[in-house]
């Protein structure tokens, strides 16, 4: 029989703090959400196997030639090549003992709330890892796009990689991305996961023994979330680092804003159908540009009448804050 570990546990007490003096249940304030706007955004394709998922690009064209009268031309052909993308699952379990649990007003509910604050926590923990992870430090991981595009790259059919400028440890990057199955980036989740990778089980009490190998009865419940990322069409994504936290306004305009320009010039379709990702440090900057009446590339509109307050734009592209981007990101080189 399995040997409960206590240290975790939800106690009676938490359970008397969600509760009002009539028994019902509190509202309570959430002050641990973040905005992490990918999330809305990403596009969510189911994998093709198990633990993989394989997708391909176009790796060159045919060749053409000049006819000639009476001259043969010689046959060609484009070529293919073929990528596998990887999924991992991140999980959370919560355990109750099954005395404190039916203490609560609603046991069904209290439960429930649990499971949402876990998933509220993998999924940050998710955006983080689409961000920075790296399967060469924690094979567990799956690899994010800064390790994709670790270093400056001029070749726009990689994925290019400009600098701002910036050096020292104190650094941000923005993201510019294109969401789409057929021709930009897509989340994956497995053939044999529902709800896009996500599932939440409660399971019966059962017995448990203690650490000091006495019995109780738990109630458990197991949350997961199975994901992989896959870029498609590289040139769907690029990256301005290098961004210093003490960057001035001058230098905002020629580093950052001139050179999403150039970014978005080498993009397909000049950047039709991109967003931008920034975190705190370079929203707040973008914000504090538009404030400025007389900058006429920077705009504020809500391009999909969805959100109640504005959405700040780069020309035609909207600009979102993921707070998972950190300000501290080692110089890009």
């Amino acid at each position: 029989m399995a040997t409960k570990d206590l240290t975790n546990s939800v106690s009676w007490l938490d359970i008397w703090k969600t509760e009002n003096t009539d028994g019902t249940m509190l509202t309570m304030a959430n002050e641990l959400v973040e905005n992490n706007a990918l999330l809305a955004h990403a596009v969510w394709v189911k994998a093709n196997s198990k633990t993989q998922h394989k997708d391909g690009r176009v790796a060159y064209l045919p060749t053409s030639s000049t006819k000639r009268a009476g001259d043969g031309t010689a046959p060609t052909a484009g070529g293919h090549e073929q990528f596998i993308e990887e999924t991992k699952v991140r999980e959370t379990w919560i355990e109750i003992e099954d005395e404190v649990l039916q203490k609560a007003s609603n046991p069904e509910a209290y439960m429930s709330r649990q499971c949402m604050l876990a998933l509220q926590g993998i999924q940050q923990d998710a955006v983080q890892e689409w961000i920075y992870g790296n399967r060469n430090t924690d094979p567990d991981s799956i690899n994010g796009l800064a390790l994709r595009m670790p270093s400056l790259q001029a070749d726009r059919k990689l994925g290019k990689v400009v600098s701002a400028g910036g050096s020292g440890g104190a650094n941000s990057s923005l993201w510019g991305i294109k969401w789409g199955v057929d021709d930009g980036v897509y989340f994956i989740y497995p053939e044999d996961h529902p709800m896009a990778g996500v599932d939440m089980e409660v399971f019966s009490a059962e017995n448990k023994r203690d650490s000091n190998g006495k019995l109780m009865r738990v109630v458990t419940a197991r949350i997961q979330w199975a994901y992989g990322i896959a870029v498609k069409n590289r040139r769907a994504i690029f990256r301005l680092a290098n961004i210093d936290a003490s960057i001035t306004s001058a230098n905002w305009i020629l580093n950052v804003e001139n050179k999403l320009v150039e970014l978005f010039n080498d993009c397909p379709a000049d950047g039709a159908g991109f967003r931008l990702y920034a975190n705190n440090f370079c929203k707040t900057q973008f914000d504090i540009r538009t404030k400025d009446k007389g900058n006429v590339w920077m705009n504020t509109k809500d391009p999909y009448g969805q959100n109640d307050r504005a959405t700040t734009m780069f020309g035609q592209n909207p600009i979102h804050k993921v707070e998972r981007l950190i300000a501290t990101e080692a110089n890009v080189s």
